[in-house]
């Protein structure tokens, strides 16, 4: 990856989308085949072995929480806003299922940004924007970079699951 200065730790935006290509390439989703929202969901839990559980919540308090994703021991639990529209949920699942394809790390405390969810305070870990890393870690990725990853991987995969039935007939109208 290429290092300047001036963008979070020497990460261009070129190299976060080159990142999330790399990923997805990874994935081998098939351009011929129709793909669902379930059809990833159950490839992210092939490659990784963790049951994912998505839960559309929220209420009020959830007026500027989108979705979240809460690792726990036995499963990943997506949280999204139940009042978005489908298009719009179907986007930060996506974005969740990236964060977890990315193994981006998270804190116990980001609970706060959890309104009215149950989250067991001993084992599971929330995955939100403030991402605070152990005073351990080597190296420190930035929250734009994290975030910038799981943008541009839910982008990749929504085209896939938007794209027309048969591209052949879509290339006529350019």
């Amino acid at each position: 990856m290429s290092v300047n200065s001036g963008t979070p730790h020497g990460r261009t935006p070129a190299d976060i989308a080159k990142n999330a290509q790399r990923k997805f390439d990874s994935l081998q989703l098939n351009d011929n085949t129709s793909t669902t929202l379930l059809d990833i969901v159950g490839l992210v839990v092939d490659r990784l072995g963790k049951p994912i559980a998505i839960e559309p919540i929220g209420d009020k308090s959830w007026a500027t929480v989108t979705g979240l994703w809460v690792d726990t021991a036995d499963r990943h639990r997506i949280l999204i806003r139940k009042t978005d529209t489908p298009l719009y949920q179907m986007h930060v699942v996506l974005h969740e299922l990236a964060h977890i394809l990315f193994e981006h790390p998270g804190c116990k405390t980001a609970r706060a940004t959890a309104p009215g969810v149950a989250i067991d305070a001993t084992s599971a870990e929330v995955r939100a924007r403030k991402v605070i890393a152990s005073s351990s870690s080597a190296s420190v990725v930035s929250d734009a970079v994290l975030e910038g990853e799981a943008e541009h991987l839910a982008f990749l995969l929504s085209r896939i699951l938007l794209r027309p039935k048969n591209d052949s007939d879509e290339r006529i109208f350019g």
